[in-house]
């Protein structure tokens, strides 16, 4: 995979964490052990951490382990997804995937989340967050920056992934956090409202899915 720069490509901290904060509200307090799968910089594990949780992290680039242990993150590992999962079945009560799932194909995507749906225990969440390919400015432009990344994955196929991989799709759709193209002054409470509706051509940059390992498996 081509590695890019860590903060050209992800943005700044502080807003990545305003942005990811409302995702730990899908999983249960029950649901302690979260893997962040693919967790860059770390800031959904600060957010783990902030919560009580026991966040665990996993990334194939060197850098962002060497960045998450410069703020104190310990528990993150330079590892491949499908080298990792296999060794930890019904281990996790979570497992959180940002910007990773549009860096594979079909086939590929599908086998990483059986795998994620393996790792989890029974009634444990995936909460699958990646670049709202219906949105203008990510599909003309912004998505092909990276060159690492293979093809889009809009909520509708998020969905479908989940539903081959044994999940039960417990909510979906469009990240109102994740604003592009669209002046900070603009972002009146009437703007909001008008991207509420229209959101989906040029308002949202992330569509996100979440799932949920069936009690019987």
């Amino acid at each position: 995979m081509t590695r890019v720069d860590l903060s050209t490509i992800r943005g700044d901290e502080q807003r990545v964490k305003a942005i990811q904060r409302k995702y730990v509200d899908f999983f249960a307090p029950s649901h302690v052990r979260i893997l962040d799968l693919g967790c860059g910089r770390g800031e959904f594990l600060e957010i783990l951490q902030e919560h009580g949780k026991q966040g665990f992290g996993l990334d194939i680039d060197p850098r962002a382990v060497e960045h998450c242990a410069a703020k104190g993150l310990t528990q993150v590992v330079n590892d491949d997804g499908f080298v990792h999962l296999p060794k930890h079945r019904a281990c996790y009560d979570g497992v959180f995937m940002s910007h990773v799932i549009e860096h594979y194909a079909p086939d590929d995507a599908e086998a990483l989340v059986s795998l994620c749906h393996a790792a989890l225990v029974p009634g444990g969440r995936i909460v699958i967050v990646t670049p709202n390919p219906v949105n203008l400015f990510v599909i003309t432009e912004n998505f092909w920056k990276d060159l690492s990344h293979v093809r889009p994955y809009p909520v509708d196929a998020l969905k479908l992934l989940l539903t081959n991989c044994g999940f039960v799709v417990v909510q979906a759709g469009w990240d109102t956090d994740t604003v592009s193209g669209i002046p900070e002054e603009a972002k009146t409470p009437a703007w909001h409202e008008v991207g509420r509706i229209l959101g989906h051509f040029f308002y949202c940059e992330d569509a996100y899915a979440v799932g949920e390992k069936p009690m019987d498996e």
